[in-house]
């Protein structure tokens, strides 16, 4: 599960938020009660958040490797930008991470968030007429170009009386192991996207 705006903070133990049976990896806003970003992974998987992709607090991203049996590692990740976070350095720091792990070793790279980025015409990776903020969006089809990424959310996640938008996306550089993608109604403003693969994670060792 990859989720955004956890509004979590050092004081609330994971136990007290998420289910058992998961490693969870988070990382925790600590300007404010707000944002915060998370991933979990079934505690029957080998899983790791890699040293080298763990991120300062210049945007809201984390990491997880996971192993995968006879297939490359995938790495996983969970990224959120705020609707007033409109600055160039945001996207840039997320384009380094990704392009960090594309040449550090031959992978899967899943990476799902909400970007607030609804001025992107995901059918041509083009900029929609009086797109808000259009030179990020420009940005992060760049970042989608330069590395390989193909965008496989179609259907609009976040809807007001006026406007429906896809603000929640996934990104992966292998779209042949995403054999089924849908938006399903959320628990807040946003639809949750749900992913469905055939990538088979390596089991953990349990000690008896």
């Amino acid at each position: 599960m990859i989720g955004n705006e956890s509004w979590l903070h050092k004081d609330i133990d994971s136990t007290e938020v998420f289910p058992q049976g998961y490693i969870v990896y988070r990382k925790d806003r600590k300007t404010d009660v707000h944002g915060g970003v998370f991933i979990l992974i079934s505690d029957k998987y080998l899983s790791s958040e890699p040293p080298d992709l763990k991120s300062d607090d210049t945007s809201e991203q984390l990491w997880v490797k996971v192993q995968i049996i006879g297939s490359p590692d995938l790495y996983m990740g969970s990224f959120y930008k705020p609707p007033n976070k409109t600055d160039e350095d945001y996207l840039t720091h997320l384009g380094k991470s990704i392009s960090r792990i594309r040449h550090s070793e031959n992978c899967h790279l899943w990476l799902g968030g909400d970007f607030n980025l609804g001025g992107i015409d995901w059918n041509n990776y083009s900029i929609k007429q009086k797109a808000y903020n259009s030179k990020q969006c420009q940005q992060l089809i760049d970042i989608c170009q330069d590395n390989y990424l193909e965008q496989v959310v179609t259907t609009p996640t976040h809807y007001t009386e006026t406007s429906q938008s896809i603000l929640d996306i996934f990104l992966t550089n292998n779209s042949s192991l995403v054999n089924k993608t849908e938006v399903i109604p959320g628990i807040s403003d946003h639809e949750i996207v749900y992913i469905e693969s055939n990538l088979k994670p390596r089991r953990a060792k349990k000690n008896i």
